[in-house]
């Protein structure tokens, strides 16, 4: 049996024990109402009415689960309707426990006590089948809602390879360039370039199948490319870091994250030397990482897909369950990143 099926028998089986305990409640006021003068079994009593419903209603309940739980399997191979492998199977097995039950009680003559045991069954039972219904479609809506929510999260790790493996030829392209107009001008500063390198690319490989990382791991992956990119813009890049060392290992957030806010900004702005574009990394007084740089649009903007904070966005809604905080204006760019504590039995 599937965990699913599992658990739909379960949820069902606590309703049931619901109304148990309220048939139990029933008897102990019929009890209270019956006197010393009724008896027990006369049916003629307000409180024996009113125990033998609630009664009744889980007799029903049962015999329901029951035809749920072993014949509808085995009918709706041949009837695939719910009328025929459920509502009537049910409604005969409960008429046939009833009769056997109670038959005692049911004088079948012209006073109409069939009438009254067939009017009464199909009442409770429809009573009892709505019930059901609604708490089956209750249970189908949160499976729906679980299914949805593990497609879309495989759909944005689908979409992060997928992104991860454009950037790396594209990335590699103009790291090898810059590296060899480097390694012609300045080979000291070429060999750092290229340990910087290596560096970026192993945290990357190492990275792919994690969704979150610490602040320290990603503030270094970030560091290596911002160093890679200012090597290769000198003075036209300046960038600042205020994050304090003791908080770096104590704080989540998704792999990648910041330095796919980096990568836009040096791609959506001019970087020159009497204009040196500046990013600030640091804290803002609600304790979420905040990145910004002065704005300085390019006047031909690079081709792109455009999905980068989009991809950002769903993925900080699906794994922290908060969105991305976008400010700008004519001046400066600012995105506010959500951080989760990082707890040691966390596995990430």
């Amino acid at each position: 049996m599937s965990m699913a099926m599992e658990e739909k028998y379960k949820q069902l089986i606590r309703v049931g024990i619901v109304f148990i305990v309220f048939a139990f409640l029933m008897l102990l006021l019929n009890i209270y109402l019956g006197g010393p003068d009724e008896g027990p079994g006369d049916r003629h009593t307000p409180g024996f009415r009113l125990t033998t419903q609630p009664l009744v209603l889980t007799l029903c309940w049962a015999v329901n689960l029951a035809v749920l739980r072993w014949l509808q399997p085995v009918l709706s191979r041949r009837f695939p309707s719910r009328w025929l492998n459920f509502y009537l199977p049910g409604f005969v097995a409960l008429y046939l426990t009833m009769v056997a039950i109670f038959g005692a009680w049911v004088h079948f003559d012209d006073h109409g006590g069939l009438l009254k045991l067939t009017s009464g069954t199909i009442a409770v039972e429809t009573l009892a089948l709505v019930i059901i219904e609604l708490v089956l479609s209750r249970l189908d809506a949160a499976r729906v809602r679980l299914e949805n929510a593990e497609l879309r999260v495989a759909n944005l790790e689908a979409q992060h390879e997928k992104l991860i493996r454009q950037l790396q030829p594209h990335f590699l392209f103009n790291s090898l360039n810059a590296l060899k107009s480097l390694i012609r001008r300045s080979p000291p500063d070429a060999e750092g370039y290229l340990i910087k390198l290596s560096e970026f690319l192993r945290f990357s490989l190492s990275h792919t199948q994690q969704s979150l990382v610490t602040l320290e791991e990603e503030l270094r992956f970030s560091m290596y490319y911002l160093d890679m990119q200012q090597t290769r813009f000198q003075e036209g890049l300046h960038y600042i870091v205020d994050i304090p060392d003791g908080n770096r290992r104590s704080l989540l957030l998704p792999a990648f994250s910041l330095q796919l806010l980096l990568e836009n900004a040096i791609k959506h702005n001019s970087l020159t030397l009497k204009s040196p574009l500046i990013i600030c990394i640091r804290f803002d007084e609600n304790g979420r990482l905040l990145v910004e740089n002065n704005r300085q649009p390019k006047q031909q903007m690079e081709e792109g897909t455009g999905l980068g904070l989009v991809n950002l966005s769903e993925r900080y809604r699906m794994l922290l369950k908060e969105d991305i905080r976008v400010t700008t204006n004519e001046t400066f760019f600012q995105v506010s990143l959500g951080l989760m504590p990082a707890d040691e039995d966390h596995h990430y």
